[in-house]
C-alpha cells in the first residue's frame, strides 16, 4: 500500500484509501465520481501523498477527439495543462503538456 507499511499512511493517503474501498463496495461513483459529476468533466482524480506533492487534475473531452487535462498543485507555478490530440483513429495521442501555465493576456484568454 503507497509502497510503505500500513503505520507510514499519512491522513491524506488514509482518506483515499477509504474513498476507494467505499466505491469498491457500492458498486457506485464514491466520492471521486461524485466530484467528476459535479464539475462535469470525464475524469477527476486527486494525487500525491498529502504533502507538497498534492494535485488536484480534472480532464474533459472537448471533441471527438480531443482531450484536454488540467491539473493544480498545492504549490506555487504547479499548474499544468495537457491538451491530447488523436489524429486518426489507429494512432495514439501524442501528449503536449506545459510545465507551467500562463497567466491570461488582457482579454482573458492563456495562449500555450
Amino acid at each position: 500500500m503507497f509502497d510503505r507499511s500500513s503505520s507510514g499512511i499519512s491522513p491524506f493517503q488514509g482518506l483515499r484509501l477509504a474513498a476507494a474501498i467505499e466505491e469498491l463496495q457500492s458498486g457506485g461513483d464514491g466520492l471521486i465520481g461524485i466530484g467528476r459529476e459535479a464539475l462535469g468533466v470525464d475524469t477527476f482524480y486527486i494525487s500525491g501523498s498529502g504533502g507538497a506533492d498534492t494535485a488536484v487534475g480534472a480532464g474533459k473531452y472537448i471533441s471527438d477527439n480531443v482531450f484536454l487535462e488540467i491539473q493544480q498543485g498545492v504549490t506555487s507555478g504547479s499548474a499544468r495543462a495537457k491538451i491530447e490530440i488523436e489524429l486518426t483513429p489507429s494512432a495514439p495521442p501524442r501528449p503536449r503538456s506545459a510545465s507551467r501555465v500562463p497567466a491570461p493576456d488582457s482579454t482573458g484568454l492563456t495562449t500555450i
